[in-house]
């Protein structure tokens, strides 16, 4: 090899690292969606876990009252349950005697999502458990049964929750 090959070799072997680089991240925010999508979900799982949250707390006052409350005036804490970008409450209407509806505006669906898209594991909102909301993006409502039964057995046993979009 002489000296022109020598030096030759070091700068293909930077380019071709550095373009390697620039494909692996390129190829990493076209399958995550980038940053911001990512920041999307997470809040989506905050909102999901304040719809779930929000239900078992009126299943509490449903079952100390024998009554669906007709507001959401009853809570002590409301900062638990605000939207985490709007800091806005869920909206809550009574649907008759037996159901009541709980409404959120959500940023991205989730609805064809599968394990690895999101945070599936024991501690999130969206984990494969009784927890999980589908929804799609935009203005999302939660239908749940009341439930007098609440911490004695399944939560969601029964058909207790369906969406509605």
């Amino acid at each position: 090899m002489d000296n022109s090959q020598k030096t030759a070799f070091p700068k293909i072997l930077f380019v071709a690292s550095s373009l390697f680089v620039v494909f692996a991240i390129i190829a990493g925010v076209i399958v995550t969606g980038g940053p911001g999508k990512q920041r999307k979900i997470r809040m989506d799982e905050k909102r999901a876990s304040i719809l779930v949250d929000l239900a078992s707390e009126i299943n509490k006052d449903y079952k100390l009252n024998s009554k669906l409350p007709s507001d959401l005036k009853f809570l002590s804490d409301t900062a638990k349950f605000k939207d985490p970008v709007t800091a806005k409450l869920p909206d809550y209407s009574v649907v008759d005697n037996n159901k009541y509806k709980i409404c959120m505006t959500f940023e991205v669906s989730n609805k064809e999502a599968k394990a690895g898209d999101y945070n599936y594991d024991n501690n999130s909102p969206y984990s494969y458990d009784a927890r999980i909301i589908r929804h799609n993006a935009g203005y999302c409502c939660a239908v749940y049964m009341k439930n007098k039964n609440y911490g004695k057995n399944d939560y969601y046993g029964n058909k207790a929750f369906e969406l509605v979009d």
